[in-house]
């Protein structure tokens, strides 16, 4: 399984890398919201690992233009974010707009 890891903490970063290729997976490491939306646009991921603090581009304008291009691509979000609202955001909201997507797409398939 190919993923993508957009984090830029070079600590968590490196650790992350580490234990994903000791199971196996093929990781690719971006540390640049720019970077990431650009390789997304690019290449195919089975999985994204996604820091919500980026430079350059934080992590929810990166899933925004990801679901605007109508790629499904599964997301995990990582984050330090730890303030209602934030969890909020986290939670309830991203939840919200992958389903609302998918929905979406559903309805756009023929019978």
């Amino acid at each position: 399984m190919r993923l993508l890891l957009v984090e830029d903490d070079e600590i968590l970063g490196d650790g992350l890398v580490a234990g994903l290729k000791m199971e196996g997976y093929a990781v690719d490491w971006l540390t640049n919201g720019k970077l990431a939306d650009e390789a997304l646009k690019l290449n195919s991921y089975e999985l994204i690992v996604l820091d919500l603090n980026l430079p350059d581009m934080d992590g929810m304008a990166i899933l925004t233009a990801l679901r605007n291009r109508k790629d499904e691509t599964p997301v995990m979000v990582l984050t330090a974010k730890d303030t209602v609202s934030d969890r909020y955001w986290v939670w309830i909201v991203v939840p919200m707009i992958l389903l609302l997507s998918r929905l979406n797409l559903m309805r756009s398939v023929p019978d």
